[in-house]
């Protein structure tokens, strides 16, 4: 059944189609890099976040890259990098790195001064593994509802007939 993004989506077979790609293209025919499951789906998403959180440049072409090496969904692994843009970026960046001052309490005024680069990184990690982890359960907890609900409708309608 084709749901209404697909208009809007390029198919596995014309994103094969582009020239640029060269060399590329074997690794990119893989069909588990398009196939839609539960496992694939989950890693894509949690990998993409992580990038997206946690790496601030080349965002999309490093969970292409990881999505190729690892087999996983590669569509919604460099959707999900787009979790940070410029709207995103500052309260991301100002909330990691108040939590890596929480994170990381320092003694001294001259300890707080040499690690705020440490306390931002620590906090920028902290958010990318929580919110990565917390995306991979998101799409279990998800995909397991919706297979209960039409498991229930399934029900209703062989009762009802």
């Amino acid at each position: 059944m084709k749901r209404w993004f697909h208009r809007w989506l390029p198919t596995p077979e014309k994103i094969m189609e582009q020239r640029w790609l060269g060399p590329a293209r074997p690794y990119l025919a893989r069909p588990e890099l398009w196939y839609v499951n539960r496992r694939g789906m989950a890693i894509g998403l949690a990998v993409g976040l992580f990038i997206g959180f946690a790496v601030p440049i080349a965002q999309i072409a490093l969970a292409a890259l990881a999505a190729i090496w690892f087999r996983y969904n590669l569509p919604v692994a460099a959707a999900a990098t787009l979790i940070t843009n410029p709207l995103t970026v500052p309260p991301i960046y100002f909330s990691a790195y108040q939590l890596g001052s929480w994170l990381m309490p320092m003694q001294s005024y001259e300890q707080w001064w040499a690690s705020k680069g440490g306390a931002f990184a620590v906090g920028l990690l902290t958010i990318a593994l929580s919110m990565s982890l917390l995306g991979y359960l998101s799409v279990h907890v998800m995909w397991r509802g919706s297979i209960l609900l039409r498991w229930r409708a399934r029900r209703r309608r062989m009762g009802s007939t």
